[in-house]
């Protein structure tokens, strides 16, 4: 009895958590590893669990927007395969890295830190998009290093060495924290990288897409992935990712910028009680923050879209 209820709790954790992959382009493990470690998992099975099924998430929502228009086959071309094909480098050295952790006694530890860490940066850097643009960043002389190339989807150019920079280090969010990465890419594409939200959504879960499949076979070899558990949080994700890609395309950039760096910043929040041992109040805050931030994007997506207010991305 109590699996059946835990592997109902999956279903209906990964359904909310694919409705955040596709509204927001990541792969949804920012929810399901830290929720997986809340209840009780060591965190090196919550990493892998959580890439196995940023695999999925990714797969469904991106083809989804490849199919939809929004990333052209140029921007695959140039941006999201040679990102992919980076992150390669870098993946197999995390995973060892976190592996390595675990034997020591420390990966606990160590990787929740990097996730309150990361959580924090990614909703400052979304929030302060057009501080960072403006104030010099995005068009600093470092950043815009030679080669340049552009794209019809871009106003501006864009420089080699910001692509296989985030490329790198997708990976190596990838194999250390189990995520696919989409929670940092997004905010970088769209900080440094003149993208908007919906469409740096689009080119993240593309990404993942194919990177996140050597990360989870990765430790499936290593004996950190559970088939079960995975199938009832993969059939979760089938439904919700769906919901994910139409809320996207009916919410404003302002609005997407906005709940993504709320749910980071309480993502944060949650990982750090939980290092400091309110364990409890943890796990219900994620759970709170997974099921309600779900629920409300589709209603408020659902509600301007029965309105006719839908974004100028289709």
């Amino acid at each position: 009895m109590a699996q059946l209820l835990e592997s109902a709790l999956l279903v209906i954790l990964g359904g909310c958590a694919g409705i955040l992959s596709g509204c927001f382009g990541v792969g949804g493990a920012f929810v399901i590893t830290p929720l997986l470690h809340a209840l009780g998992h060591p965190m090196t099975f919550s990493v892998g669990m959580g890439i196995a099924y940023t695999s999925w998430t990714s797969a469904l929502a991106g083809i989804r927007y490849l199919r939809g228009g929004t990333a052209s086959k140029e921007m695959f071309l140039k941006v999201v395969l040679p990102m992919g094909l980076c992150s390669f480098f870098t993946t197999a050295y995390a995973k060892n890295l976190a592996l390595a952790l675990d034997v020591a006694g420390k990966a606990d530890g160590v990787i929740r830190v990097a996730y309150v860490m990361l959580l924090i940066l990614s909703g400052t850097l979304v929030l302060r998009k057009k501080a960072l643009q403006e104030g010099g960043l995005s068009g600093n002389k470092l950043l815009r290093l030679p080669p340049l190339f552009r794209i019809q989807d871009l106003d501006v150019p864009v420089s080699v060495w910001n692509i296989l920079f985030v490329g790198l280090l997708v990976g190596f969010l990838q194999g250390f924290l189990g995520i696919g990465g989409g929670s940092l890419m997004v905010p970088l594409l769209v900080a440094f990288c003149a993208f908007e939200a919906h469409l740096a959504v689009a080119v993240s879960l593309l990404v993942i897409m194919i990177t996140a499949p050597y990360g989870a076979t990765l430790y499936f070899l290593a004996g950190k992935i559970s088939i079960v558990p995975l199938m009832a949080l993969a059939a979760g994700a089938w439904f919700g990712s769906a919901l994910g890609v139409r809320v996207n395309r009916a919410l404003s950039e302002t609005v997407l910028r906005k709940a993504l760096a709320g749910f980071f910043y309480l993502g944060s929040l949650a990982m750090a009680l939980k290092a400091v041992g309110w364990h409890v109040l943890s796990l219900v805050l994620l759970l709170g923050l997974a099921v309600g931030a779900a629920g409300g994007l589709v209603f408020v997506g659902f509600s301007r879209e029965k309105k006719g207010e839908r974004s100028d991305r289709v």
